[in-house]
């Protein structure tokens, strides 16, 4: 049985050496992603460690994979099969716990907020949620159990479900949190950012699960529609101003946070996913949606920008 183990442990290192590897060639030669479809406004990105990239067609209700290393997504995971009923929002992939969650927007009357559960592996639909009193479901983060908490734009609200649970339920509740979008732990602690007011606060989580105060954190610049938002090497958050047009890295140092434009020009950028020290980046360019001359302003790319 020692010499079962040893193997097993000796198959792991090299599963992992091979890994490091393959990111760090990805880290030198990342090239854009296109993704070959029409009417994408791509709104949110996720990413495993391995550099696969999930991508959330918003009008289109598809989410789209691209592998590894690859330059074109391939639709995965659709509106029919998934019962899609709405507008695709936030993605998420929770690596640790095999799950990865799509938040849908349900158009009313009355107005509600959905999310699925999918495999992360297969794609195969777990289980679908409702937000309870309706609301907007926009963006996922998991904490280390496996709790998902998703925040509701509309209501200003972080909706919390617990492992095991059939239902999710309202973990805070405050009508100035309205505007709340991208939401992620880094360095053990809760933050989100408000696409509305321009904000970047932190949430206290209490011993026994529940919120705490909301502190609002003093920024070195401001910032304009932050929108998507992920964690980068070094607990740095990483947040796609959506009406700048910046990838911003937030630096937070107590209850300071320096931001430092990484890169700039894009359209509407509502969704950054990491792997390693690459960032990927999205346009939603949701301004065009509606526009009679323009209705379709493809190319639909994934960008990469190097982190520092």
């Amino acid at each position: 049985m020692a010499r079962h183990v040893g193997r097993r442990m000796a198959f792991t290192a090299a599963q992992l050496a091979i890994s490091v590897i393959v990111l760090a060639s990805a880290a030198q030669a990342a090239s854009p992603v296109t993704v070959p479809d029409t009417r994408v406004f791509p709104e949110s990105i996720t990413a495993t460690s391995d550099g696969t990239l999930l991508i959330a067609g918003s009008e289109k209700g598809i989410v789209y994979k691209a592998a590894p290393g690859a330059t074109l997504a391939q639709p995965w995971i659709s509106r029919e099969q998934a019962g899609f009923e709405g507008f695709l929002l936030g993605i998420y992939a929770d690596e640790p716990h095999g799950v990865f969650y799509v938040c849908s927007d349900v158009v009313g009357p009355p107005r509600q907020a959905a999310f699925t559960a999918f495999d992360l592996e297969t794609g195969a639909k777990k289980a679908a949620y409702r937000f309870p009193g309706g609301g907007l479901c926009n963006d996922f983060v998991t904490a280390a159990d496996g709790t998902l908490y998703a925040t509701d734009t509309e209501l200003g609200r972080i909706i919390r479900l617990k492992p095991g649970a059939t239902e999710p339920d309202v973990w805070t509740n405050d009508p100035d949190l309205a505007g709340i979008d991208g939401i992620a732990f880094a360095g053990g602690k809760l933050y989100f950012n408000n696409v509305r007011k321009n904000l970047l606060q932190r949430i206290d989580i209490k011993p026994d699960g529940s919120s705490g105060a909301v502190t609002t954190l003093q920024l070195s610049a401001p910032l304009s529609g932050p929108d998507g938002m992920r964690v980068g090497p070094g607990d740095v958050l990483l947040i796609a101003e959506n009406k700048a047009g910046n990838l911003t890295q937030a630096k937070v140092e107590g209850d300071k946070a320096t931001l430092t434009p990484l890169k700039g020009g894009f359209g509407q950028l509502t969704a950054v996913g990491v792997v390693g020290n690459i960032a990927w980046v999205a346009e939603s360019r949701f301004a065009l949606r509606n526009d009679p001359n323009n209705k379709d302003p493809g190319p639909w790319v994934i960008t990469p920008v190097t982190l520092p």
